[in-house]
């Protein structure tokens, strides 16, 4: 895949095909920001989403200070206000229907995003061993990247699919 000459995927119409038909997109975060034309957008572009099927997902790499992470998503949004240079932050949409899967995602966020080992623990004693009991929670947001990770679980009550969400900050 082509990259910006700041080394991220672009996200005109062109960039959007291109990552669709290879399922890989790349942000560099690495200087604590993330511009419109770091991704090659205009001041008049709306930020884009990606819809994919569940089954071909985008795996999407997070480029940090710190590191690097890949999430593999089947939804991809960026978020700017109008008018603004900056993106404020991507979203990446992650869905389970396997409980397991799920431990295993959140617990290894500790590890790879920083996020707080404590929080992480308590959800998955408490509402990891018994899903069924809850309908969401948001886990603090983690910075060993550089970048900022926040996750948010969301689901129905009785329906086996949850929702990881992921919103990523460029600063941190």
């Amino acid at each position: 895949m082509k990259l910006t000459a700041a080394g991220s995927s672009p996200m005109d119409e062109a960039g959007i095909e291109a990552i669709k038909e290879s399922r890989t997109a790349t942000f560099d975060l690495t200087d604590g920001e993330l511009t419109r034309a770091d991704v090659g957008l205009t001041a008049d572009d709306i930020a884009p989403m990606i819809a994919m099927d569940e089954s071909e997902p985008i795996a999407v790499t997070i480029k940090g200070a710190n590191g690097e992470a890949t999430i593999e998503t089947p939804t991809l949004k960026l978020f700017t206000a109008s008018g603004w240079d900056t993106i404020d932050y991507l979203t990446l949409f992650r869905v389970f229907e396997d409980d397991e899967a799920l431990v295993a995602e959140v617990g290894e966020s500790v590890e790879k995003y920083g996020v707080d080992p404590s929080k992480v623990e308590s959800w998955t004693s408490n509402v990891g061993a018994n899903p069924e009991d809850a309908h969401g929670t948001n886990f603090p947001i983690g910075s060993k990247l550089g970048p900022g990770v926040q996750m948010e679980l969301h689901w129905d009550e009785g329906e086996p699919r949850k929702v990881l969400v992921y919103t990523i900050t460029p600063a941190g």
